[in-house]
């Protein structure tokens, strides 16, 4: 898709390249890589086929990472957590519900 690392915004090449890689296999496409921020997350996890939480936590000297697999129910109220932060607003969950909406049209 081009160039690695940081960036401002995910490739506007992402969601057509998970498209067309989801009608040539026909099997689920996961995108993880190049994303940097909690905006770009949101924005790729709407047109994701799958969508999962990954949580860190650190007690008594041990890090402990957990990878939780949302349901479709939940995937709403988590790309509105991570556009808005722990407590998301009205605003960000009618946001999270278009960006759902606009990615299923494609």
């Amino acid at each position: 898709m081009g160039v690695t690392g940081a960036r401002d915004k995910p490739s506007e090449l992402a969601a057509p390249l998970v498209a067309r890689t989801k009608a040539a296999t026909g099997l689920p496409v996961g995108v993880g890589l190049g994303i940097s921020n909690a905006d770009q997350a949101a924005g790729v996890a709407a047109f994701a086929d799958a969508h999962v939480r990954v949580t860190k936590s650190v007690a008594r000297g041990k890090t402990r990472v957990a990878i939780e697999a949302l349901a479709e129910a939940d995937r709403a109220g988590e790309i509105a957590r991570m556009l808005a932060g722990a407590a998301p607003s009205p605003q960000a969950a009618a946001h999270a519900d278009e960006m759902l909406r606009a990615a299923r049209q494609d």
